[in-house]
């Protein structure tokens, strides 16, 4: 990440690719960035070097890379310690806000939260007074899918979700 794209560079790591090849390739990279940049992502594009576009890319990731970090960090709280709805009414709005935070946590590089984990910020979503009740009702809530999958986690979130989701219907 820190160490130089520029042409001169790339040619000596060996890419398989020649001088010409590779100076072509940085030429239309930056050409195509100087298209399409906007915003402050212009100001690296006016403070590099023309035609090296592999050392333009690289400082825009890096900018990238680091807010994904800081978003990310910033959404970890918000993932495993969800707002409570106050009321059951609340709770559809509540769901899917949390469904939204935890997109933007993967899109931010997070890793998928583990079914108990998610079960876990599906209950404290819940207002207190109806949890007891939900955790009892629903066998899905008792389940236990350590050593499961992803997919087999995530498809028995999904269908948690689904039956807590008509329960709160069904009960408002």
């Amino acid at each position: 990440e820190d160490a130089s794209a520029r042409v001169a560079d790339l040619v000596t790591r060996n890419l398989g690719l020649t001088e010409d090849r590779v100076r072509a390739l940085a030429r239309d990279l930056w050409g195509f960035m100087t298209l399409n940049l906007v915003g402050d992502a212009r100001l690296w594009l006016n403070n590099s070097v023309p035609t090296e576009g592999f050392d333009l890319w690289r400082k825009l990731v890096k900018h990238v890379r680091s807010r994904s970090e800081v978003r990310r960090h910033q959404l970890r709280s918000k993932i495993h310690q969800p707002v409570p709805a106050t009321k059951l009414s609340d709770v559809p709005i509540a769901l899917e806000r949390w469904d939204t935070t935890l997109r933007e946590y993967a899109e931010a590089g997070g890793r998928t939260p583990t079914f108990e984990e998610r079960r876990s910020a599906l209950i404290n979503i819940l207002p207190e007074s109806f949890r007891h009740e939900v955790f009892f009702r629903l066998p899905a809530m008792q389940d236990d899918m350590i050593g499961g999958s992803q997919e087999e986690q995530d498809m028995a979130y999904m269908a948690l979700r689904q039956q807590l989701q008509r329960m709160v219907e069904v009960t408002v």
